[in-house]
């Protein structure tokens, strides 16, 4: 007692610190943390990816983890300010659950929103390089890079290198090359939308309709085994490994599980934090009507 009344400060450390904006602010701005570490986390991951980063770029993933931050610092800007009010006092219970309301309604929409351009990244790649992987804007230059190379490769000077590096008018161009080589080594493929050169097959000129349907049908027959052979098992250009996968098809399927999956988990968070928020306004709702009856 004696203690209190010469330190009136030690006393009353408790009524100083805990009151309650600093217990709301606290308690709050550590939910939505815990909110945020699964989407910012998934953002970093995006950004160590390499695969993703090269066909979708780092801006999705960055705005991820500034607007997740954003989003506590407001809140407890917002706090801090309901609480600077003089009248704030004698609305502290109602006003408390509408702002717990509003920020969790406020990060689902936000992620839900920002899952649309994740899960469309995702498909538009996928279906870029498989489908379209000679002709879409997303994977033409790098097809034509590595189309270049390859030739480079089947050269009989080139073939029997270790490495495509070590043959004679390699030059490095940046990202392509390095993309293509990280691609070999994560991925353990070879060739990329690997197109082989078609089989010289001449024609007699003086044939019988007969012989010449006949002639056809072998050339096409041929073809088709020399394009299937060579295409299956193009050689690997930064090694002498030969990989039997594709990288195009490697690539895609990244693409798809990994970044899509990442697109459908932010939208389905999304979806539970604006349930919960819903689920806190009826609850708030049938309290006010059983306290009224």
């Amino acid at each position: 007692m004696g203690d209190a009344l010469k330190n009136p400060g030690k006393a009353d450390w408790k009524t100083k610190y805990v009151t309650p904006k600093n217990l709301f602010m606290s308690a709050g701005c550590t939910l939505l943390t815990l909110l945020a570490i699964v989407p910012i986390w998934n953002a970093m991951t995006l950004l160590q990816d390499s695969n993703y980063v090269f066909w979708a770029g780092r801006a999705i993933p960055q705005w991820i983890i500034v607007i997740c931050v954003s989003i506590v610092f407001l809140y407890a800007g917002t706090v801090q300010f309901f609480f600077t009010r003089a009248h704030a006092a004698a609305h502290v219970e109602q006003t408390i659950m509408i702002i717990a309301s509003i920020y969790i309604t406020l990060f689902g929409l936000f992620l839900l929103v920002v899952s649309i351009p994740l899960t469309h990244q995702a498909e538009l790649t996928y279906t870029n390089l498989l489908h379209r992987c000679d002709g879409s804007a997303q994977t033409q230059r790098l097809f034509e890079y590595s189309q270049v190379l390859q030739n480079m490769r089947a050269t009989p000077a080139c073939a029997n290198k270790y490495s495509i590096e070590e043959c004679n008018g390699y030059e490095e161009a940046a990202p392509y090359t390095s993309f293509l080589k990280g691609m070999e080594n994560s991925f353990r493929c070879a060739g990329f939308c690997y197109s082989p050169p078609a089989p010289a097959f001449t024609q007699p000129r003086l044939l019988s309709v007969k012989q010449q349907v006949r002639h056809e049908a072998l050339a096409t027959e041929a073809s088709r085994a020399t394009t299937a052979s060579a295409s299956t098992h193009p050689p690997t250009l930064f090694s002498d490994l030969n990989f039997k996968a594709s990288c195009e098809g490697m690539a895609a399927r990244d693409m798809k599980n990994f970044a899509g999956d990442i697109g459908n988990q932010t939208f389905f968070q999304g979806i539970y934090l604006l349930l919960v928020a819903v689920a806190t306004g009826l609850l708030k709702l049938m309290g006010m009507c059983m306290h009224k009856v």
